[in-house]
């Protein structure tokens, strides 16, 4: 039989409510010693005291071992509208109960928007004027104490919650960064995927022809990756995969170039800034350091070989994504057909690059 008392990771809807909730409830007590003063010590308020001392921990408590906490601490949310509420009849003060009423508005909209606004509004306003039809009583006069605890119950409270909400958007800007950056990369290479490259590509020949200056692609297919993958298995070729994605990052400029999974054992390597001789450089530092690389796996231990294809957007020259890869794809084929472990230049489009002095890399 399942123990319901277990406790459950706390919802962040909890941990969010439990110091605005010892906040309010602590203001509020102090609020009522100096509108009571020695009245608390009589049965008719003591339950205040008791109540509003202890009541988000039990709260917290509920919230913890509930099986849906998100849920629980919705009803808390609730019963503290309740709970303000039959304060607001115990102290009949007006400026009092307009301050709980703002407390109880701004924490609906804070956490549950607007719907969850009414039912609070409800759970507020009920049952106090219900028990005030029974039992009418008078407005209790406030005296200069009590406006100063009260205004500083509001500040204390509004304050705490501004804080609340700057600390809550900068996590939910590093929550939607962390998405983003997810959506983008390819799980298991670490690379960015097919998605992030026809969009960002599409953005570098842009950002190229507006600056003038060269974009270069290369694309890298792994050698018989095929028989790799039947006689070691996927996993030793994920493995592989992966290691050569490593080694590609590793060969190309951190802040300005980037590696794509293109699909399979395809790589696509981008290359701002870069001529085609420029990028052939890169090409050979690859293929040179997997030469000297042995991937192993078990007792197995083989060295893979890779074949490139390298292709030039000039800055005079106007061609988009669809080209591009296509040029790059040829050049690949022709490093196949030639006998794959090398890397080719695709000249189609290339244009007045002879000139051009490679940069330091």
């Amino acid at each position: 039989m399942r123990n319901t008392l277990t406790p459950h990771k706390l919802h962040p809807l909890v941990q969010i409510n439990f110091i605005p909730r010892v906040v309010a409830t602590a203001s509020c007590f102090f609020v009522v010693i100096s509108l009571l003063q020695w009245q608390l010590l009589s049965l008719h308020y003591f339950w205040l005291v008791v109540l509003g001392t202890g009541w988000p921990f039990i709260a917290r408590a509920l919230s913890t071992y509930a099986r849906n906490g998100r849920r629980q601490e919705l009803i808390n949310m609730h019963l503290d509208a309740l709970f303000f509420g039959m304060v607001a009849y115990t102290i009949p003060n007006f400026f009092f109960i307009a301050t709980l009423f703002s407390v109880i508005c701004a924490n609906a909209v804070f956490i549950g928007s607007y719907r969850l606004l009414i039912p609070m509004m409800i759970t507020f306003i009920c049952p106090p004027t219900i028990a005030f039809m029974i039992h009418p009583v008078e407005l209790m006069e406030v005296g200069t104490a009590g406006k100063f605890f009260i205004a500083l119950f509001m500040l204390a409270y509004f304050t705490l919650y501004g804080i609340l909400g700057y600390i809550m958007v900068r996590r939910l800007i590093k929550l939607n960064k962390t998405i983003k950056e997810l959506s983008s990369i390819d799980g298991l290479t670490q690379s960015y995927n097919r998605a992030y490259l026809d969009k960002t590509l599409q953005k570098e020949i842009n950002r190229s022809q507006r600056s003038q200056q060269p974009l270069t692609i290369i694309f890298a297919d792994i050698d018989h990756f095929k028989r790799i993958n039947d006689e070691f298995g996927h996993i030793f070729g994920d493995d592989i995969l992966k290691g050569f994605a490593a080694l590609v990052q590793g060969c190309i400029r951190q802040d300005t170039d980037w590696v794509a999974r293109f699909g399979g054992e395809e790589f696509v390597i981008v290359l701002p800034e870069t001529t085609a001789k420029e990028a052939l450089i890169i090409a050979e530092r690859i293929r040179k350091k997997l030469h000297d690389r042995a991937f192993t796996f078990g007792n197995s231990s083989i060295k893979i070989t890779c074949s490139f294809g390298i292709t030039e957007k000039s800055h005079n020259n106007n061609i988009d994504l669809a080209h591009l890869f296509s040029t790059a794809d040829k050049a690949l084929y022709q490093a196949k057909s030639r006998g794959r472990d090398r890397a080719i230049i695709n000249n189609e489009g290339l244009q007045n690059n002879t000139s051009a002095q490679p940069v330091s890399r």
